[in-house]
């Protein structure tokens, strides 16, 4: 059971790793809260702050249920970045202080507003302003990923990251506006629900205030899950371009790859190079040789390196079998020339080395012609027409064996 959660909870971090769109995402966007441990925890929290707030305790609750709620927020954003696709575990750390580095610029800003109002002017104190808060989820980014405050006070970093984003940073800009007021109307109610606060409205407009906040939390704590997984996704699919690094990626994923490959590849080498070395087991080391090259795969680069390493033993045996194989591979893709340079390397090994293959004898013969090698092109007709004289094509190696007589004199 638990091997079929991971292979199930790998396949949705695939699902995102590999689709950069957001249009084919956003229906696995849009459902992420309401999944897993996001769901659970929108549904225990939004009820916590809605009974709290119907008593004298909305305000203590809402200054723990926030930070905690923050704090998984910024989580979410984190993992996306990494490439989790899947909702966190909720984990209260008191050393994660992001929410905190958040607020504290958010209240720089307005800090530094406020001073430019008075010493400059209110004009200038509006533009700080609106470009502060405008460069928030950029700022929101540097933190969950680096957890570094001071960037957050760079506006060259902030905004190189915003054009880095794209035109998408415009919706963020929204969703963030939208949670702003969300939050701030939370806040509101919950400051009336301390005891004489709601006297300031009369009954029926308290009440209902407090009844709407039964959709309003859960909706904006719906919002922030969603709008910072969106964040971290956009983010994650830009990671290149904004030098961020990823837990989950294909890049990381064929590195792992390669790395398996190159070790499966040297284990097999020492376990051959080991049987070869010991006596009478030369023909059990090409028969594991030949038991491991499907999973070391059919490229032609593999079996180059593989060929040049095996040329390096003592024991020949092996290179010339594998030689005959990797001989095949190059003709069947095409590769005459290289065909025929390896036809010359085997030669030079194994004087007696001919191709098993009567087809590829063939190809080389004619492949020899054409390059004007008249002598391997004649020892290769020669051996064809000795071993193969019932052969389909023998009139034609028959007609090729004149011309190189010719040829040769």
């Amino acid at each position: 059971m638990k091997n079929k959660f991971l292979i199930k909870e790998q396949a949705i971090h695939a699902r995102m790793i590999y689709n950069s769109s957001i249009w084919r995402q956003l229906p696995y966007i849009l459902v992420y809260p309401l999944q897993g441990y996001a769901l659970f925890l929108i549904i225990i929290f939004s009820l916590m702050l809605f009974i709290s707030v119907q008593s004298p305790f909305g305000i203590p609750a809402f200054a723990i249920i926030a930070p905690w709620t923050l704090q998984y927020a910024y989580k979410i954003l984190e993992d996306t970045i990494l490439g989790h696709a899947i909702p966190p575990m909720f984990i209260w750390n008191p050393i994660n202080i992001r929410p905190l580095k958040q607020l504290i610029y958010i209240l720089a800003i307005f800090s530094i507003y406020q001073f430019i109002d008075i010493n400059v002017g209110y004009k200038s104190a509006t533009f700080i302003l609106i470009f502060g808060l405008f460069l928030t989820p950029a700022s929101a980014v540097i933190i969950a990923n680096q957890n570094n405050f001071l960037a957050t006070l760079n506006p060259i970093k902030l905004v190189g990251l915003t054009i880095k984003i794209g035109p998408i940073y415009i919706l963020f800009i929204l969703l963030f506006a939208g949670l702003g007021i969300l939050i701030f109307q939370i806040i509101i109610t919950v400051l009336l629900s301390f005891p004489g606060m709601g006297h300031v409205m009369s009954d029926n407009v308290w009440y209902a205030e407090n009844i709407s906040q039964l959709f309003v939390i859960p909706l904006t704590l719906y919002l922030l899950c969603m709008t910072f997984h969106l964040l971290g996704f956009i983010v994650y699919h830009k990671r290149e371009t904004l030098d961020f690094e990823a837990f989950f990626s294909p890049e990381k994923e064929q590195e792992a790859q390669r790395k398996a490959h190159e070790k499966y590849f040297n284990n097999t080498l020492d376990k051959v190079y080991c049987l070869t070395k010991q006596k009478g087991k030369t023909k059990e080391a090409i028969t594991i040789l030949f038991a491991r090259i499907p999973k070391l795969g059919d490229t032609l680069d593999i079996h180059k390196h593989l060929f040049e390493r095996l040329c390096l033993w003592d024991e020949k045996a092996v290179a010339i079998a594998h030689g005959n194989y990797y001989l095949s591979l190059l003709i069947q893709k095409q590769y005459l020339i290289d065909a025929l340079n390896l036809y010359q390397i085997c030669l030079d090994m194994d004087g007696d080395f001919k191709p098993k293959n009567s087809y590829h004898i063939l190809t080389l013969a004619t492949v020899a012609y054409d390059r004007k090698y008249y002598q391997m092109a004649d020892d290769l007709v020669k051996y064809f027409i000795g071993n193969y004289s019932k052969h389909p094509d023998i009139i034609a190696v028959k007609e090729l064996d004149v011309k190189l007589n010719v040829k040769i004199g």
